[in-house]
């Protein structure tokens, strides 16, 4: 359960700070899903996501209207899962300024007003564990 927390926190920091640094080139982004599809940002997401391989769960990233999305899915046997849902929500509670910074930053990228960041672990059969959204700062 530890080692499953950890990775989840170190994947969910690894992909703020790719789409952080991916930010900072130049002019904006008319969306956020053209934001998430450039050529930039689904490069250094492909090298997270080959990172994945063999770890029990997947990530997706995209964009929807105002909203990035961090989607986490499990495909291991999680156990009890209101205990690992309590967890991810504390991860996600002490991880708040971080999420709350990256949506400041899509601000700055992206043509959007009040964008969002949407953080959602699923478990492998697609049911919710935990979901949280984020505002800019």
């Amino acid at each position: 359960m530890k080692k499953i927390m950890i990775r989840v926190l170190t994947l969910g920091l690894a992909c703020v700070m790719v789409l952080s640094l991916a930010a900072c080139g130049g002019g904006k982004f008319s969306s956020i899903d053209a934001y998430v599809k450039s050529d930039t940002v689904q490069s250094q997401l492909e090298t997270l996501l080959d990172s994945l391989d063999g770890s029990g769960m997947e990530m997706t990233v995209k964009g929807e209207g105002n909203k990035l999305i961090y989607e986490y899915t499990f495909n291991t046997d999680l156990g009890d899962t209101d205990t690992v849902a309590a967890s991810l929500e504390q991860a996600l509670d002490a991880n708040a300024s971080t999420f709350e910074s990256v949506a400041s930053e899509l601000k700055k990228e992206v043509n959007v007003d009040n964008p969002v960041v949407v953080v959602r672990y699923l478990s492998g059969d697609g049911s919710e564990l935990c979901s949280r959204e984020f505002s800019a700062e």
